[in-house]
């Protein structure tokens, strides 16, 4: 039988691949929907244990700082007793700052958003009465308003009076029984995945390196050699970038949120601590988190003291240079190391796939593939410059 030539072998597998290719596109493009639920199914399948792995890499991180503290104070040797009281120290640690969250953090937010609601109404009719006086000059503006007041004030009325009745003549009853079942199905539903991460997070945690060699040795045995190498380099520009990204992060928001509400305390603002907590917690987005942030609580403060929001927007911007010039440099410094342009398309395509959740995580992950990306281009202009001096 002929052996067919190199060349010709070549071509038959890029075709191949081609056909291949395309009839997997076709497939997609035929069946997307039927796809897209199958994923969808999946994703709910696994998602406690993304979960739990992500929650364990963040309990890894801290015990990583607990066991550097236990080698530096006690001068001990890194052992596995070592590793075993920093495991327990991380679990601890995070559980207590959850417990401050709930116990002391959310009854604040609770009372601060209560108030909110409360004084509200006061607000929004000063506010309508200054535009009903600003509009006096302007007749068919200063009527709309006054219509606009009139309609709302009449379907208040006829919906107080008619609100037991019209519930009793339908099935309401029946649609409220459902909902309270779908609640506490949902409830439980959630609470039983919130304990399956948590419990797988800490076998994970406690299994570390036996899932880190298993996953190496996995492969090294199917990856060529000069492919492992790359993966593994990949894998470690991924867990440094995410363990800078995650502590760096935290550390800034922690930081610009305590700002916040200290400057706000001292200036006597309303809603101090819960325009701290506000901030920090949109600062986790860069670049845009903490304007927006910024913005909601000085129209949170503007509901109870229009002149403090105009007072709490001179602090943000000074808070805010100081966080662009000596916070985020010295604090999270190059854990990004995105350029701008990047950081607003990672920003702009995880708030299309996951929202919020998906603008915080797609900076990292950006990040990885940019530097992954850089790495892999400078050895291949490496390998391809050390080719050409051969020749």
């Amino acid at each position: 039988m002929k052996k067919l030539s190199e060349e010709y072998q070549q071509k038959e597998i890029l075709l191949k691949n081609v056909i291949v290719f395309s009839a997997v596109i076709v497939m997609v493009i035929l069946y997307f929907g039927k796809i897209l639920s199958i994923l969808r199914w999946f994703f709910s399948i696994i998602l406690p244990f993304i979960i739990g792995l992500i929650l364990a890499f963040i309990l890894d991180v801290i015990a990583k700082e607990i066991r550097g503290f236990i080698i530096r104070v006690f001068h001990l040797k890194l052992s596995k007793r070592v590793k075993t009281i920093a495991n327990i120290g991380s679990i601890f640690f995070l559980a207590i700052i959850l417990s401050i969250f709930v116990i002391f953090i959310l009854p604040q937010i609770y009372n601060s958003i209560q108030s909110i609601f409360m004084n509200l109404p006061f607000a929004l009719n000063n506010i309508y009465q200054w535009l009903l006086k600003v509009t006096r000059h302007y007749p068919s503006i200063h009527d709309w308003l006054r219509q606009i007041n009139e309609s709302l004030f009449a379907s208040g009325a006829a919906s107080e009076g008619n609100g037991f009745l019209s519930m009793l003549g339908n099935d309401q009853m029946t649609n409220i029984f459902t909902s309270i079942m779908s609640l506490i199905s949902t409830t439980f539903n959630t609470g039983l995945q919130i304990l399956i991460s948590v419990m797988f997070s800490i076998i994970v945690l406690f299994n570390r390196e036996l899932m880190v060699k298993e996953m190496h040795g996995i492969l090294r045995a199917y990856l060529p050699e000069k492919e492992y190498l790359r993966v593994n380099k990949g894998i470690d520009i991924v867990l440094s970038t995410f363990t800078a990204y995650i502590s760096g992060t935290c550390l800034e928001c922690l930081i610009l949120g305590t700002l916040i509400t200290i400057a706000s305390a001292l200036l006597h603002l309303p809603y101090a601590f819960l325009a701290g907590v506000l901030f920090g917690a949109c600062a986790l987005v860069p670049m845009f988190g903490a304007f927006f942030g910024g913005i909601c609580s000085a129209l949170i403060i503007a509901i109870q003291s229009p002149v403090g929001a105009l007072y709490f927007m001179v602090m943000f911007v000074i808070i805010q240079q100081i966080e662009g010039n000596l916070i985020y440099p010295n604090v999270v410094g190059k854990s990004v190391g995105l350029p701008p342009m990047y950081i607003i398309v990672a920003i702009t395509i995880g708030g299309h796939v996951a929202g919020i959740l998906g603008m915080i995580l797609f900076i990292p992950i950006s990040s990885c593939l940019y530097q992954i990306i850089k790495e892999d281009a400078k050895m291949r202009i490496k390998e391809k410059e050390t080719k050409a001096q051969l020749k």
